[in-house]
């Protein structure tokens, strides 16, 4: 039987809705007969990451991201739709990488190392996207830093008093350095070996005197009082003659009175000195 008009309108209308249908289930990642598996990933934030996103490792196509639910935590759960025949290991790191030109999340997977794999359900600790507003903050901190140090030292630059003491110090370093120079350069004339040998005779010296019998004197005397006062009477007593004598010799030296009498003290002496002989 032939169809007639709205008959076959009516059919390309249902084969072009069904296409339609088919095709978005695909873009969302959705399937009619699923013989693949599913596992979750778990992000702080995922940049905007839409379901129906590829999912990648090394760069082979390996599913479809599926669902992508908030929790009550402020976490984000992202299910990975996985084709038929694809086996990840313990240890795989979701990602959310940029895809194309026009910056499309997609999901990069890394190979984990070790060898067993993972099961149905399994949930991931994802890794989160490169933040833009995160970078934004931190520049504009870092800019302001700068700014506040450029104008620190716009403020330093300005300050005439400042450069005033700068100068005073370079000055007083080139005065310190020209003072160390000369210095040097005196130290470098002396004769250090034989600074060094005197220092070592004084210290044979020091090291040859009887310290012990010094002190067994000094503790006698101590001990004997008496004997100790009339050794410094005979000292006093040797001063007092010295005295004398330096003044007798004095008047010798100079042909004084004492000089006559003891001249005529011998002339007389001279006879009798004859006589007896």
């Amino acid at each position: 039987m032939l169809l007639n008009l709205e008959a076959k309108v009516g059919l390309f209308v249902v084969i072009v809705v069904t296409l339609l249908i088919v095709g978005l289930m695909w873009l969302s990642g959705s399937r009619i007969i699923d013989r693949g598996y599913q596992i979750e990933a778990e992000f702080e934030h995922v940049g905007g990451l839409r379901p129906g996103a590829p999912v990648q490792m090394s760069g082979v196509d390996i599913g479809r991201v599926g669902d992508v639910l908030l929790t009550p935590t402020g976490k984000v759960i992202v299910r990975l739709k996985l084709k038929p025949g694809v086996r990840l290991n313990t240890g795989s790191i979701p990602t959310i990488s940029t895809a194309g030109v026009l910056g499309e999340k997609m999901i990069e997977i890394l190979p984990g190392e070790k060898t067993s794999p993972l099961t149905a359900g399994t949930t991931l600790q994802g890794i989160e996207p490169f933040s833009t507003e995160q970078f934004l903050q931190e520049s504009l901190g870092l800019l302001s830093s700068v700014k506040r140090v450029t104008d620190s030292l716009e403020q330093l630059l300005s300050d005439q008093e400042l450069g005033k003491r700068v100068m005073k110090t370079t000055v007083d370093l080139e005065t310190i350095s020209e003072n160390l120079a000369m210095f040097s350069t005196e130290l470098s004339t002396i004769n250090l070996l034989t600074i060094i040998n005197n220092l070592e005779e004084i210290t044979t010296g020091l090291t040859k005197i009887e310290y012990e019998k010094a002190n067994k004197i000094l503790t006698s005397l101590s001990e004997t009082p008496a004997l100790f006062s009339q050794l410094n009477n005979f000292l006093t007593g040797l001063d007092s003659l010295q005295a004398e004598l330096n003044i007798f010799l004095a008047e010798l030296r100079a042909d004084g009175q004492t000089s006559s009498a003891i001249k005529n003290i011998l002339t007389e002496l001279e006879p009798t000195a004859t006589n007896l002989n």
